[in-house]
């Protein structure tokens, strides 16, 4: 036992000196009386522990505690162990019990803890299926070392061997001062299995191109069969290869070259035929979807009169292999080529280039009806590129194809004015090479504004600003499903040819690129395409998801992924670019059933942007029927590194010898703190009750 005080401070030396002055007064009002000496004794004990109280007293002994330790028994119950000829399932359960209670007779601490996908103790309760989706024996040996913090005397673990989730089996053992001895479950042949492990495609293809779908195929068991792998696109049949399956865990590469005649989203199933004996044939198929693109875009473009914008456009528009480009110009005795071909044919973009003129105004004014019924009919869109022989005459009529308006003139024609993108170009294309300028260190060129437009029912992409007044520049609209664009400057050019050679070069085409690509609904409402590897999966599957981008000026590098179950989120993972294949990657569990959502997000300025989304099904595991035998090195092995034994089912009980009762001494400290103790508080008024009641007695009072 030890007693120490706490240093004194100048509480304490308050006290004390108050002290002394009470017990001198004390004595020389009582003197030596000795009827009074009980009330002298009585207040020196109150001071001594007021005195006391102020240096904090602490006692503190030790005391020795032994204690038995506990062995814990872990309990595989994955699917499965249910599969195993010998033993039986019922053999294993009542196996269990009776290594149970032999432990139990021999007077030995024990728990029964059940695992697979996580740990459990309802084996106790009375639960006693083998139905686990699958089996992650990482576990176990985290919640070894959680038990032995408390103590534990070893552990015995009886498993096939067989990890599908987590880490595999360990062969090196984080914690070496206990014994882990493991029992072996099953035969060390693999039962027959053959499954579709993966499916590789494209997240989307180009209408009439070719691309590749690659399958793997694993078979498992002693197996020296033919397979034959097929692939449908719906209900028809486009390909079948004939594979060796050896077994093993061999894999099988089948690869399909897809080329896709309708566009839109196609669906694919790959199946392989099933096998006699073969344990599980829910896994022999799966399915795929992929989006088919468009392979040609046509684009019209009606230049009114040539100008510095017409080649730079041009220029711009056919560096883009997916784009057909007629161009239609105004000459002296009419357009060349003739406008026949225009009328006949349907485009998904007509762009006016300085066009109408006062030249050929009256005769477009005319075609006004027809062209509204052309752009309706066939789904085009619609661009106006102002140019310097463009009026308001000229443009009125076109411009309530969309309608929208000219306003009053606020800036003048013949200086060049500094412009900016505003926060709707950033909301329409957040990823563009352009959004991500630092536009503190790198002005754009100044631009001749030309004639203003009223913004009314626009997003205005880009502004004029001067003198604080804000007028559009560039800005998008949509009337019903047609989509249109408005550029009011007739210098375009000048952002080509004077930004060649500077930090902004490029700056045209990276403006453009990403509004055409808007304008022709390339991708719908997707910037990028995600698609995971397959359509359905099985729990304790590993899930893949990719997305390619659609255009090549795309300069984010990673975002996240947020899967939910009934709406409910249940994980958040990253998704990286990967600049070798130029696709955005993430990998991820199925962890649980039903049907998966997800949600691919990526930041930009501070603001989070909802990039793609979809679903995939999540079947109640199958997996743990992909291999079912007894993997027996590993479980050696861990036996061994961690000084424990390894035996096979037949041979449990020899580990029962092995179990011996071990205990624990521990040393442990008591402190007690003398004035947080309510005793001490009690003697205290005691003293001094005891102290009023003699006075009382005696006549003080």
């Amino acid at each position: 036992m030890k007693i120490t005080f706490s240093a004194p401070d100048q509480l304490f030396w308050l006290v004390f000196i108050l002290s002394i002055f009470v017990l001198f007064y004390t004595f020389m009002d009582i003197g030596f009386s000795k009827r009074l000496r009980p009330i002298l004794f009585f207040r020196f004990a109150v001071v001594i522990l007021l005195v006391l109280l102020f240096l904090e007293p602490k006692i503190e002994f030790n005391k020795e505690k032994t204690s038995e330790l506990n062995w814990n028994i872990y309990i595989d119950r994955s699917l499965s162990m249910s599969y195993h000829s010998h033993p039986s399932s019922i053999s294993f359960v009542s196996g269990i019990d009776e290594f149970g209670k032999k432990i139990d007779q021999r007077g030995i601490r024990s728990s029964i803890i059940g695992f697979g996908s996580e740990i459990d103790s309802i084996w106790s309760l009375g639960n006693k299926k083998l139905d686990g989706i699958s089996t992650n024996i990482g576990l176990v040996m985290n919640h070894m070392e959680d038990s032995n913090y408390h103590g534990i005397a070893g552990a015995v673990i009886f498993t096939d061997g067989q990890v599908n989730l987590g880490t595999g089996i360990p062969t090196e053992v984080i914690n070496k001062r206990v014994p882990i001895h493991v029992v072996g479950i099953g035969d060390a042949n693999p039962m027959v299995d053959v499954e579709v492990h993966s499916i590789d495609a494209p997240p989307l293809v180009i209408k009439g191109e070719e691309a590749d779908l690659d399958v793997t195929v694993l078979s498992h068991g002693q197996i020296n069969e033919r397979g034959n792998v097929t692939l449908y696109q719906g209900n028809k049949l486009i390909g079948s290869k004939v594979i060796s399956l050896s077994g093993g865990g061999s894999q099988e590469k089948v690869r399909f070259r897809l080329k896709p005649s309708m566009t839109g989203r196609a669906n694919y199933r790959v199946q392989v035929n099933a096998l006699a004996e073969e344990i599980n044939i829910k896994n022999n198929k799966q399915t795929v979807q992929i989006q088919v693109l468009k392979d040609e875009y046509r684009i019209a473009v009606l230049t009114g009169a040539p100008n510095f914008n017409t080649n730079v456009l041009k220029r711009i528009i056919i560096s883009n292999p997916e784009i057909a480009l007629d161009h239609f110009v105004y000459r002296q005795n009419g357009f060349q080529p003739p406008l026949k071909q225009f009328w006949d044919k349907q485009y998904d973009l007509i762009l006016f280039d300085n066009h109408p003129i006062a030249e050929n105004h009256k005769i477009w004014k005319n075609y006004l009806k027809v062209f509204a019924k052309k752009l309706v009919s066939h789904q085009s869109n619609l661009g106006i590129i102002f140019g310097p022989d463009m009026d308001e005459t000229t443009v009125k009529e076109f411009l309530s194809l969309v309608d929208i308006k000219l306003s009053k003139q606020l800036l003048e024609k013949d200086s060049p004015v500094g412009w900016t993108l505003t926060e709707n170009w950033l909301k329409l294309f957040p990823f563009n090479s352009i959004s991500g300028i630092d536009r503190t260190h790198n002005e754009f060129p100044p631009l001749l504004p030309g004639l203003e437009i009223d913004s009314a029912g626009t997003k205005v992409l880009a502004n004029y600003t001067s003198s604080n007044v804000e007028v559009p520049l560039l800005l998008t609209g949509q009337k019903n499903s047609l989509r249109f664009f408005v550029w009011t400057s007739p210098d375009m050019y000048a952002l080509f040819y004077r930004t060649q050679g500077t930090l902004l070069s490029g700056l045209l085409g990276d403006m453009v690129d990403p509004i055409l690509g808007w304008l022709l609904n390339t991708g719908g409402d997707q910037e990028i395409y995600f698609r995971t590897n397959k359509n359905s999966y099985q729990q304790g599957e590993r899930i893949e998801l990719t997305g390619k981008p659609l255009h090549r000026n795309q300069f984010v590098d990673e975002g996240v992924v947020n899967i939910y179950l009934n709406e409910k989120l249940i994980s958040t993972k990253p998704m990286i670019y990967d600049p070798g294949t130029g696709l955005f990657r993430s990998r991820f569990w199925a962890s649980q059933s039903g049907t998966i959502g997800y949600e691919v997000e990526f930041d930009q300025s501070g603001k989070s942007h909802l990039m793609g989304r979809g679903s995939f099904q999540v079947q109640e595991s199958q997996i743990e029927l992909n291999n079912v035998y007894l993997n027996e090195k590993p479980l050696q092995r861990l036996a061994e590194v961690s000084n424990g034994v390894y035996k096979n089912w037949d041979r449990r009980n020899d580990i029962i010898s092995l179990i011996q009762p071990v205990s624990r001494k521990q040393s442990l400290a008591y402190i007690i703190v003398l004035n947080e103790n309510i005793l001490f508080f009690i003697c205290i008024l005691g003293l001094l009750t005891s102290e009023w009641i003699i006075r009382r007695r005696i006549g003080l009072m």
